[in-house]
């Protein structure tokens, strides 16, 4: 069912991606692959042009601009050389010469500058730099530093003097025509320049424009295949929904639910099917439905494919409903199940089926637990019955007897006697079962405040001590020193002492032994009721709480109550009750009670308290 529903969606999604393809394979493909390319243009031509006006530009700035400035400052060097050399001849002082000499060293420096920054220049740049060398070498003034200002005639002087003003004029046109070029080679850089930037803009706008324009192209393109994806996505969710729809119902169901093909194979598992039977949807698929619901019990016994009913109902083309059996998982495990099969028809032909496993587990279990309750009533109206007949039939014939015969004093008080007896018996049943009632339902309330146990026990034993000596039973009391004080509901802590005393009196022999004793374990006080009884077999410890239940030892007397209501008040308490014995030797039953904190104890008088006392009654 989730494979044809995918198989929908495809097919309802089909059409409107292959108008979509068909669109992109026609020639309005052209436009997109324009546009990428006039993207691609504009990313890549601008930047270029860009680069190369910045190497022009740091062409300009780096060389040719500081190559000018020198020129100017060898023309400077260059006057003040002459400067020196026109007043040596003139009036031969001595610091004329001294400045022209440091002229020269600044001369070659500045040679050596701009030599580095026209390096790389054309051809002409470098033929005029090395005119302009010629030209200041053949210019030295400082032969003339040999003559005396009268050393030679006169005429030979002049001669000297306008021989170097021809020679320094040389240098003078050497360095204009050097700087000329220089800046002409400026003049023609910024022109390149700003070409460059002109073109960088017309290139710039035209791309974009192209970008643009095929951009709107593909975006009608976009448009037409949006309208294409939405009917797509339309009816892929149409299909999607009614999927999930089918998986939400087979989800929700508690039941299993299995796809059967007309061979019995498993076409189809739902979850709840998957953790059911332990396999998934891929382990089960093709396995033969026998087989999966079907399969060995741990011990290797064998179920018949041959007598399926799943599969016998199948190939006769007819529902099976309310089939129960036992379905085994694929880890070895069983479960109860109800299996209820449609057969799938196309016409009056049966194509496969659907089986569905419902886990009655629960159900079952339900059963087992009303019948429980059916029980657990029966024979509460059998105990209640038996326990309380006795007592009102004692109740009945007293009451006749004081109605039908003249009795003395004496005999009309027993017999009032006799019934005071039997209807207390017959309220503490009826109580009994009514606490009974209120463990199981939602438990007893007790109202803890605090008591000091050493009193406790002494009212115990004084109400315990009439009871042994008819019963003719030795009870005593073995109580530690220091007993702390206890937090607990004072009725309820003598109904489960006496309780215990009650249990062990009806268990103990004439002539036997009931101990009841205390001890402190720090936070906890120990309260023990020990017996030298029959004792208690193993088999039945486990059960020696349960209501309404009485070791098989002893004849029944009571309804089997007591140790139930012991075991429910003791937890209402926040403590624990336990039972140890020995058949022959035996019982001794333990119950807990939290011991108040130190510092919230208030001294009510003495805690201390004799470690034995013992009280002994009347023998046989």
């Amino acid at each position: 069912m989730p494979d044809e529903l995918a198989r929908n969606s495809v097919r309802y999604g089909a059409e409107p991606l292959a108008a979509g393809r068909r669109l992109l394979n026609t020639p309005s493909r052209w436009p997109l692959l324009f546009t990428v390319l006039s993207l691609l243009a504009l990313a890549i031509v601008p930047p270029l042009i860009g680069k190369h006006i910045a190497t022009i530009e740091r062409r300009i700035t780096d060389s040719l601009e500081p190559a000018i400035a020198l020129i100017a400052e060898l023309a400077l060097v260059h006057s003040n050389q002459n400067s020196s050399v026109q007043g040596w001849l003139i009036t031969g002082g001595a610091e004329h010469r001294d400045r022209y000499l440091p002229l020269r060293d600044k001369e070659e420096v500045l040679f050596d500058s701009l030599t580095d920054r026209l390096e790389g220049a054309d051809l002409s740049l470098s033929v005029r730099i090395v005119g302009l060398q010629t030209a200041a070498i053949q210019w030295q003034g400082t032969h003339l530093f040999s003559l005396l200002p009268d050393s030679a005639g006169g005429v030979r002087k002049l001669e000297l003097i306008e021989e170097d003003r021809r020679r320094y004029e040389a240098l003078l046109a050497a360095g204009d025509t050097l700087a000329d070029a220089v800046t002409a080679e400026v003049v023609a850089d910024r022109a390149v320049a700003e070409r460059a930037r002109n073109l960088q803009t017309t290139i710039t706008i035209g791309l974009a424009g192209l970008a643009l324009l095929a951009t709107w192209t593909v975006a009608g393109i976009g448009r037409k295949l949006r309208v294409l994806v939405r009917e797509a996505d339309l009816r892929k969710d149409e299909a999607l929904t009614a999927r999930r729809e089918m998986e939400a119902l087979l989800e929700a169901t508690g039941d299993g639910v299995l796809g059967i093909d007309l061979e019995g194979r498993c076409v189809a598992l739902n979850a709840m099917g998957s953790r059911l039977l332990g396999y998934s949807e891929a382990e089960a698929r093709e396995r033969n439905v026998h087989d999966l619901i079907h399969g060995k019990a741990p011990d290797g016994r064998g179920h018949f494919r041959d007598s399926c009913p799943v599969l016998e109902s199948l190939a006769r083309g007819r529902d099976r409903q309310e089939l129960e059996d036992v379905v085994w998982r694929k880890d070895g495990r069983s479960f109860p199940a109800r299996l209820h099969l449609q057969p799938l028809r196309e016409g009056s032909e049966v194509r496969g089926g659907v089986l569905t496993v419902t886990d009655i587990t629960d159900i079952r279990s339900a059963e087992t637990a009303l019948r429980q309750a059916v029980l657990d009533r029966d024979q509460m109206v059998a105990v209640v019955s038996h326990d309380l007949r006795n007592p009102l039939g004692t109740v009945s014939a007293a009451a006749e007897l004081l109605l039908e015969i003249e009795l003395t004093e004496d005999k009309k008080h027993e017999q009032l006697q006799i019934i005071r007896r039997s209807s207390v018996r017959m309220n503490r049943l009826i109580q009994d079962l009514l606490d009974v009632s209120r463990i199981e339902a939602t438990g007893l309330t007790v109202e803890p405040e605090p008591i000091e146990v050493a009193p406790l026990l002494d009212e115990v034993m004084e109400s315990a001590s009439l009871r042994a000596h008819d019963l003719r039973i030795e009870v005593a009391l073995d109580a530690r020193p220091g007993l702390p004080i206890v937090l607990g509901d004072h009725d309820r802590v003598l109904q489960v002492i006496f309780n215990l005393l009650e249990n062990a009196f009806k268990h103990t022999p004439v002539g036997g032994r009931v101990t009841l004793g205390a001890r402190s374990t720090g936070s906890q006080v120990v309260i023990t009721v020990r017996d030298t009884g029959e004792g208690i077999s193993s088999e039945d410890l486990a059960h020696i709480f349960d209501r309404y239940w009485q070791a098989r030892t002893h004849g029944r007397s009571g309804a089997g109550l007591g140790l139930t209501i012991v075991k429910g008040i003791v937890e209402a308490h926040g403590g624990q009750v336990w039972v140890e014995s020995e058949v022959g030797k035996g019982s001794a039953f333990h119950f807990t009670l939290p011991a108040q904190a130190e510092g919230n104890r208030e001294r009510r008088g003495a805690t201390g308290y004799s470690s034995t006392r013992e009280r002994s009654q009347a023998g046989a």
